[in-house]
């Protein structure tokens, strides 16, 4: 992101299991299963659901900003920062993940 501007070229799909190549946390390949090198981006299909969970580096992420509704899965950049930080980039925007520790999750709003 450059001013508000998404200045990288587009992601694909991720390699998931999932539909459209979202990560279902059965998988053991990067991204979605451990190993996934510390300032290196990956090619991820975000699920688009409304609880904003999602796998990634063989943990479950939450989303700071999951969809008030279900929307198609979208496929983004997602990366680990090296102070173990995670957030995804695309030409939509970029959004940071938390730890998923049992924490109640949002649901659709609309």
């Amino acid at each position: 992101m450059t001013s508000g501007r998404f200045c990288g070229s587009t992601p694909g799909p991720g390699n998931g299991l999932g539909p459209g190549g979202t990560c279902t946390g059965k998988e053991t390949d990067v991204p979605c299963g451990p190993g996934v090198k510390p300032s290196q981006f990956y090619a991820y299909t975000v699920p688009g659901n409304c609880s904003g969970l999602m796998d990634f580096d063989g943990r479950q992420w939450v989303s700071e900003m999951p969809p008030p509704n279900p929307v198609p899965a979208f496929d983004v950049w997602i990366q680990l920062s090296a102070n173990g930080s995670v957030r995804w980039i695309a030409p939509t925007g970029s959004v940071g993940l938390v730890p998923y520790r049992d924490q109640a999750l949002p649901g659709c709003r609309g």
